[in-house]
């Protein structure tokens, strides 16, 4: 009896390190197959690599000794190498579905996916770090004065520093829908956008639901107060332009409202000057798809998703990757926009003031351009 337990004991002793050693030897087949996917990824030709990421491998690296000490170990992040984390999340943002990098090409529905997973983890590390490091809002006279230079070079507008607009990207329904539903009846964050001269986005914010007015986030904007700061205390002529969606104000200067022949010559060629804003929002919805999805994240989530994609969008224009081409369907959903306009009364005496100061130089830009 007792040798047939010892047996017994044997056996289950043997068969407990049998399903060890094949555990084991599952991990280092699967640590094999990732490594090789991560060379395989970086031994992709240069265009391919371009065209599946939206980023060039020389970024890629750059990314990774930007954020590889905050990313977190493959233990915790589903077994996924930081390498591998990373280049899921930018297919993710560039194609508009999770893909596994592991098996290029397949997309992946079910959201309790460990992809999925890993991809909630590793979006906000890399939200604060490239957003810090790649949307500088001028706060120096000297960066003010270059972007100044650049907008006078190329459109021959004096003391602009940005243009101004906001785009939707549709959620899903949250708890507090009331605050995101938009004028086209979907839930959306209002993400808004304040671009330089060379396409870049010096400011963004996808704080605000899409029920919030497009003058209401800026009216409570870090950059108004700070626009009218350096506008009072410096008396510093230094503009936004903006559309109809804006108040006029010393510092943000947009359309007539009125209809003479001599006010809708300058509102075309404002308008001309304000398609910039439209190219390059064409240009991050087409480099990255998810923005043109309908994101089933939380408000919080989908504001970090957008806030990424507009640091990557940055780090391409300041390495020289080539603008993709605008797709059809993003040119089409940016036609349907609309714009809701404000018209141009004022409820205080300063705002009076401020709309004065706002004409007069608004009155110099017509002179410039007409």
């Amino acid at each position: 009896m007792f040798a047939s337990a010892s047996i017994i004991m044997e056996l289950i002793l043997l068969e407990a390190i049998s399903a060890e050693l094949e555990a084991n030897l599952r991990k280092r087949r699967r640590r094999f197959l990732v490594n090789r996917r991560i060379d395989q990824a970086m031994e992709l030709p240069d265009e391919e690599f371009l065209e599946h990421f939206r980023i060039t491998k020389e970024m890629f690296v750059e990314i990774m000794n930007l954020t590889e000490d905050a990313l977190p170990d493959s233990d915790t992040a589903c077994g996924y190498p930081k390498p591998i984390q990373v280049l899921s999340v930018l297919s993710w943002l560039a194609n508009g579905h999770i893909e596994d990098v592991l098996d290029p090409g397949v997309p992946i529905e079910s959201s309790t996916n460990s992809m999925c997973r890993m991809i909630s983890q590793v979006i906000p590390i890399l939200e604060e770090k490239l957003g810090s490091a790649f949307i500088q809002w001028p706060r120096t006279l000297s960066q003010r004065k270059s972007i100044k230079e650049g907008f006078y070079a190329k459109r021959g507008i004096p003391s602009t520093i940005g243009i101004i607009d906001c785009m939707h990207v549709e959620i899903k329904k949250p708890d507090k829908a009331h605050q995101c539903l938009n004028q086209y009846d979907k839930y959306s964050l209002s993400v808004s956008l304040i671009c330089d001269h060379e396409g870049k986005f010096i400011a963004a914010d996808a704080t605000y639901g899409g029920a919030t007015h497009s003058s209401d986030i800026w009216n409570m904007s870090h950059e108004r107060a700070f626009m009218e700061k350096i506008y009072n205390e410096n008396r510093e002529k230094c503009w936004i332009l903006g559309n109809k969606a804006y108040h006029l104000e010393p510092w943000l200067i947009s359309p007539y409202r009125t209809t003479t022949q001599e006010d809708i010559e300058f509102n075309k060629k404002f308008s001309a000057v304000h398609a910039i804003m439209s190219r390059n929002l064409g240009i991050l919805r087409s480099r990255w798809k998810i923005l043109t999805k309908k994101l089933l994240c939380t408000p919080n989530k989908t504001s970090k998703i957008a806030y990424l994609c507009v640091a990557l969008h940055n780090m391409c224009k300041m390495r020289n990757v080539p603008d993709v081409r605008i797709e059809r369907s993003v040119q089409e959903m940016q036609d349907r926009e609309e714009i809701i306009e404000v018209d141009e009364a004022f409820d205080e005496e300063n705002e009076e003031d401020q709309w004065k100061k706002g004409a007069a130089n608004r009155e110099l830009i017509k002179q410039i351009l007409t």
